[in-house]
């Protein structure tokens, strides 16, 4: 993955005593972002090596990634992450822990994986978070755990991930499903200070007491107790207690679902200056829910969070001036909150600065920049940002053609469920581009794509007059078995 750096002059110049440094620097980071990494080696190396955290990680990308002057070096990669990674930094924890996870760089180790994960999710890298509830879920590097893996799973989803709490709910109690939204809930109001402890209680961060034992009964899935005493801090004027009395108003815990008193209590926190009632209640606003539909007022909403550097309400906001929703369209206010939240690494706004450039909205058209954003994405887990990406390696815009690319980069969407990877993975799949011919999995993954609602089926059946029936017959199982294992298990 690569983060693009935007750093001006004067921060720059805060950075380094002296100008000469600050050109090193600079000149180091628009090689990077120029995809010039012989250059950006040798000129950020040296700020590396004096423990410079963000640097580290860069230092880390260049390896991992190789090529244009340097050679791929995984090893390098992995310890250049670890040592920012050990500062704290969130992407350099992720990148690393992607690394123990699949063994590249460093020996195969999944409980390491999770710990870094963990470390990263606690940080609010809501990719990170969506990463540990898989891990939760399969028992992989830690102890099998549907709560938890719900938990993670919907705390991705409220920053912005996809949701895959959903699609868990089934295998699960109504009983632990309440309990993994109160964990949720109390994990997001404590800053993710305590997250991991299913057996204790989250405190809340206000300090009042009443707040502190609602939290506590709430986490317990004692909602009886825990209103009345969220109610008592919330009315005393505690937003905190105001935001959670939001959520328990809009999910039905404990209390009657009821969108409008989740927007009474949205209303009161957000006016006193939390980003995130701000942001539920905007979305509120965009879906009628509780109120009267009003994408301007959303507009509004979201543009506070956004100024408090909320990256989901700064996403939302760049849609908003896209699409002209409740904002005259504007594509280069479109352009500004979307960098604004894919320099704090969100997937979905790197994904759109990518259509931005490939489409030449906003920006001038350039299938080069396009491709370097939907890698920033898509180095991260982004579904859609790999399925673009795949294309472009498949049709050789904006890179060199590579159709074994493509493919691993549909592979990589299609075990996220994304329909068009999984039927264009079946077309190559069946026809040999980038991948040795296999018709059985062409056709599992198109039968998947026809299951996901893409498709017609057309494609499929066609592949079908070509085969055995026992041919047929294996690669339906294969499908049944790669949809029921959420895409763990496909075949390959």
């Amino acid at each position: 993955m690569k983060i693009r750096y935007l750093w001006g002059l004067a921060a720059l110049l805060i950075l380094s005593p002296s100008w000469a440094v600050a050109q090193d620097l600079q000149k180091g980071m628009r090689a990077f972002n120029a995809d010039d990494y012989e250059t950006a080696l040798k000129e950020l190396l040296p700020f590396a090596q004096k423990g410079d955290a963000v640097v580290q990680r860069t230092v880390g990308m260049v390896y991992k990634d190789g090529g244009n002057g340097v050679v791929r070096d995984r090893e390098q990669a992995a310890k250049w992450y670890r040592l920012a990674a050990d500062q704290g930094d969130q992407f350099a924890q992720y990148f690393l822990a992607t690394m123990y996870e699949d063994g590249q760089g460093v020996s195969q180790d999944s409980a390491e994986a999770a710990k870094l994960y963990r470390l990263s999710a606690e940080q609010g890298n809501e990719t990170a978070q969506l990463k540990l509830g898989t891990l939760y879920e399969f028992g992989k590097g830690v102890s099998s755990n549907k709560v938890l893996a719900y938990m993670w799973y919907t705390i991705a989803a409220w920053n912005g991930e996809i949701n895959r709490a959903d699609s868990l709910a089934a295998a699960m109690t109504p009983e632990d499903i309440a309990r993994a939204q109160a964990l949720a809930v109390g994990c997001l109001g404590s800053g993710y200070q305590t997250c991991e402890d299913t057996a204790t209680t989250v405190d809340a961060p206000s300090g009042t007491q009443d707040l502190k034992l609602g939290m506590e009964a709430y986490n317990a899935g004692d909602f009886d107790t825990a209103f009345p005493l969220l109610l008592r801090a919330a009315t005393q004027g505690d937003a905190q207690a105001q935001l959670a009395l939001g959520f328990m108003s809009e999910n039905g815990d404990g209390v009657g679902q009821d969108d409008a008193e989740a927007v009474k209590w949205y209303k009161l926190a957000a006016e006193q200056g939390v980003a995130q009632a701000q942001f539920f209640l905007g979305i509120l606003y965009i879906n009628g829910k509780g109120v009267l539909q009003d994408d301007a007022e959303a507009a509004k909403l979201m543009r506070l969070a956004a100024d408090q550097g909320n990256t989901t309400a700064q996403f939302f906001l760049a849609t908003l001036y896209r699409d002209g929703q409740g904002v005259a369209q504007d594509y280069s206010e479109a352009v500004k909150f979307a960098r604004l939240a894919a320099d704090q690494g969100d997937v979905y706004a790197q994904t759109i600065i990518g259509q931005f450039y490939e489409n030449g909205d906003g920006v001038p058209q350039d299938l080069a920049e396009a491709a370097k954003w939907y890698g920033l994405a898509a180095d991260q887990g982004g579904a859609e940002a790999q399925f673009y990406l795949g294309w472009l390696y498949d049709q050789g815009t904006g890179v060199a053609k590579d159709k074994s690319e493509a493919v691993r980069l549909f592979h990589l969407a299609a075990v996220q469920g994304f329909a068009n990877a999984q039927y264009n993975l079946g077309v190559m799949n069946g026809s040999g581009e980038g991948v040795k011919k296999n018709k059985v999995i062409a056709y599992m993954w198109l039968n998947i794509a026809s299951a996901s609602g893409f498709g017609d089926g057309i494609e499929r059946d066609l592949l079908a007059a070509r085969m055995k029936p026992e041919d047929i017959s294996k690669a339906q199982a294969m499908s049944t078995a790669c949809m029921n294992s959420n895409y763990q298990d496909c075949g390959n």
